[in-house]
């Protein structure tokens, strides 16, 4: 049966999104379906860390959408990762009887720390052969001039 989470990025205040998914499925494929759903995601789905977003460890309640984007990244020791080898149903991650309400957010989603911090238009360094070929071809001629230098160069 499919049914919808409503999942945040954990250091992002922007808003909760939902993913529609069927209860049978692995917390690897919410993964999956959590990357294809966004595009400004640009790291493999197999990277993402997801966290069950209810207060006290997993026992408590729901985040709100509130106290969700106020979450960090430091924040997230405080609750439970869901293994992406169990399905979705099960009692360890949302259980067979799952209902969702309003104003709620189920899953935290973390992103790797090498990928959160890059934005995504990283540019290209502005000095390469193709965009300046005149100083590329003078660099490479004064290659031969610098290697007879440097092979003279007596061993101590």
């Amino acid at each position: 049966m499919k049914t919808k989470l409503f999942c945040a990025i954990a250091g992002d205040s922007g808003a909760a999104f939902p993913v529609k998914i069927d209860s049978d499925e692995y917390v690897g494929d919410l993964k999956i379906a959590i990357k294809d759903d966004n595009n400004d995601i640009k790291v493999p789905a197999r990277a993402l860390r997801l966290f069950l977003a209810r207060k006290d460890k997993g026992e408590g309640d729901w985040l709100t959408g509130e106290e969700a984007a106020a979450v960090r990244c430091d924040d997230l020791g405080c609750f439970k990762l869901l293994n992406p080898l169990l399905f979705l149903k099960n009692p360890e991650n949302f259980g067979e009887n799952f209902q969702r309400g309003e104003n709620q957010v189920h899953v935290l989603v973390k992103l790797p720390a090498d990928f959160a911090s890059i934005g995504p238009n990283v540019g290209l360094p502005r000095t390469t052969a193709l965009n300046e070929p005149e100083k590329y071809a003078e660099e490479y001629i004064s290659l031969d001039d610098w290697m007879l230098t440097l092979c003279k160069i007596p061993l101590i």
